[in-house]
């Protein structure tokens, strides 16, 4: 399984059923902190092939969205994880 299928919300195991049209708060979780560890990883590759001779004008464009994605993610994250807990 690759993380393209598990963005595509495509999975080779048991997954959780939906309670009331609602993700499982354990399944959306996990996704966000994979989704948010997938994007650092990939943001620390890049930041660290800077100044080699894999550095390119087109590395230097994917910084600032990759930037923006993170910080997107990681937003997202922290909403849910506050609507969550105002729940409880």
């Amino acid at each position: 399984m690759s993380f393209q299928d598990l963005h595509a919300g495509r999975s080779s195991g048991p997954r959780r059923s939906n309670v009331n049209g609602k993700q499982d708060p354990t399944q959306a979780m996990a996704s966000g902190i994979f989704q948010i560890n997938t994007a650092v990883s990939t943001f620390q590759r890049l930041v660290n092939t800077l100044g080699t001779p894999k550095d390119t004008p087109e590395l230097r464009d994917k910084l600032p969205n990759l930037c923006d994605y993170t910080w997107y993610v990681v937003v997202a994250a922290d909403v849910y994880v506050n609507k969550e807990l105002s729940c409880m």
